[in-house]
């Protein structure tokens, strides 16, 4: 890994390690792991895994790589990762309410949206109704520190509309107008959905990272 003096940040979501071809991406993300600078810290965003014999052994087989190098990451789950958090030993942030458990760095808050439990997105992620997001809008609060100006998830911040992705779910605007939050990072999306993903909402940059063309390691800046 090259020097450096500053701590920087690198996301991914959406290996689907144990899937088809991803002997050959987990051995792309070694490459890239190489490559970062020094200091460097990874938030691994959903979706890592599929349950499958190989994905459990290509997990631990990243889990040991990052151990050996040691990287110092997190693990927020996605919906394909309902299994992992029973049977690996990975570091990883359980439920948005303890999420600075593990704290990668200050200006970073994460959500866990793939525990199928207390967040609307996890419930009804294809039929919610927009008046339903705006009960739970009145309801939720991010617990979310001061300091904290990038809010990270597997699931998408925005949804889809009849005119395509782009308005951005009710009780996240709600919530989020409470904090300090200037970005939102998600992954679950695939390299088909790209382009019709906005790079701002509301004044806030947006930032999606998955199995994008050019790699699969993005910078997080604060």
């Amino acid at each position: 890994m090259d020097q450096s003096e500053t701590t920087r940040l690198f996301a991914t979501s959406c290996l689907h390690l144990g899937a088809t071809s991803s002997r050959e991406k987990l051995e792309l993300f070694r490459n890239e792991v190489r490559s970062l600078p020094e200091n460097s810290k990874i938030l691994l965003l959903g979706d890592i895994a599929d349950p499958t014999e190989e994905g459990y052994a290509q997990v631990e087989d990243l889990h040991t790589f990052l151990e050996y190098l040691h990287v110092p990451y997190v693990f927020v789950p996605g919906n394909n990762d309902w299994w992992m958090p029973r049977v690996m030993k990975i570091p990883q942030i359980c439920y948005h309410k303890t999420c600075n458990r593990h704290k990668l760095v200050e200006w970073l808050f994460c959500l866990d949206g793939g525990n199928y439990k207390d967040l609307p997105w996890s419930h009804h992620h294809d039929t919610i109704s927009r008046e339903d997001e705006q009960q739970w809008a009145i309801l939720m609060e991010l617990d979310c520190p001061k300091e904290a100006t990038v809010l990270a998830s597997h699931f998408p911040f925005v949804a889809q509309s009849k005119e395509g992705f782009g308005y951005a779910m009710s009780w996240w605007n709600a919530a989020i107008e409470k904090t300090n939050i200037k970005t939102l990072v998600f992954g679950h999306l695939h390299e088909e959905y790209f382009d019709s993903i906005p790079n701002e909402h509301g004044g806030r940059k947006i930032q999606v990272v998955s199995d994008h063309r050019e790699r699969l390691l993005h910078e997080i800046q604060a």
